[in-house]
């Protein structure tokens, strides 16, 4: 409901190429590296998805476009490390960063600018295999 009213009273938005889609391997990416934001609502009224792994908000992230989600644990921790807001609990709240990022654009690009930053640096390829080292050598004998 709060996008239609928003898309609905806002000429930015109105103007705005809106996509909606599942997660899907083939067409997230695409729809993704198209759009100026990404934008992750999640139910936080549910404590199945409050336990949700920040995987597609990294992903996202990684691709270089600014984005805005709830506030899950996962992603409002990850927001607190990068020293952003990034994450939404309210309607005023999603439609105040909306409009931001949608009508600043240095602000969008040096938002998404910290994210790289961060991403490249805390979920590379040696931080990833470093999490397997310190599994695996719990079991060394």
């Amino acid at each position: 409901k709060i996008f239609k009213e928003l898309f609905s009273k806002n000429t930015t938005f109105a103007k705005s190429n809106i996509f909606f889609n599942q997660f899907s391997k083939n067409l997230t990416p695409k729809a993704i590296i198209n759009s100026d934001l990404v934008i992750i609502p999640v139910r936080t009224d549910n404590n199945f998805y409050k336990g949700r792994s920040p995987n597609k908000l990294i992903m996202t992230m990684r691709m270089g476009i600014p984005v805005l989600c709830s506030n899950l644990p996962s992603y409002l921790k990850m927001s607190k490390e990068m020293g952003l807001n990034f994450c939404c609990s309210t309607n005023k709240e999603w439609e105040k960063k909306i409009y931001l990022m949608l009508t600043n654009k240095v602000h969008a690009k040096k938002i998404s600018k910290k994210m790289i930053k961060f991403v490249n640096k805390n979920f590379n390829k040696n931080k990833f295999i470093l999490q397997y080292d310190q599994v695996f050598s719990q079991y060394k004998k």
